[in-house]
């Protein structure tokens, strides 16, 4: 199986920052007033893809009152 084939369950922060544009210290700020989900395993922080993918998803819904 090649690489580009592989769904990733979860991503370190640096996998994060690279996959979402945003700084590192917004990831941990994110991570820290609990918008977005993190877990330790074996030592490492690691973010859950979903948790990635709804905060993204979040952000792309337009806001109430707002036109589209």
């Amino acid at each position: 199986m090649s690489d580009a084939h592989v769904v990733k369950l979860s991503y370190s922060v640096t996998e994060a920052v690279e996959a979402t544009s945003l700084g590192r210290s917004t990831i941990f700020e994110l991570i820290r007033s609990g918008e977005l989900e993190s877990f330790k395993f074996m030592g490492r922080r690691l973010i859950p893809a979903d948790a990635l993918h709804a905060l993204i998803n979040k952000q792309r819904m337009p806001q109430s009152g707002r036109a589209a």
